[in-house]
């Protein structure tokens, strides 16, 4: 449980920070949902990554 807790943790961390990014550059190359959607795979796989080295899934 605290695991998924962690990863869902770091996905929101993870977008927010993407968000903030992509929000403070002048001039982005991608619509803000798309540069977003292609963050869907990674966040996820960072926060397992990071439950997984701290053992505790």
């Amino acid at each position: 449980m605290i695991a998924w807790a962690l990863t869902m943790f770091v996905c929101g961390l993870w977008w927010t920070a993407a968000t903030v990014w992509r929000l403070s550059r002048p001039r982005a190359a991608l619509p803000l949902w798309l540069a977003l959607t292609r963050d869907l795979a990674p966040a996820p796989l960072l926060g397992m990554l990071l439950a997984r080295s701290l053992g505790l899934g």
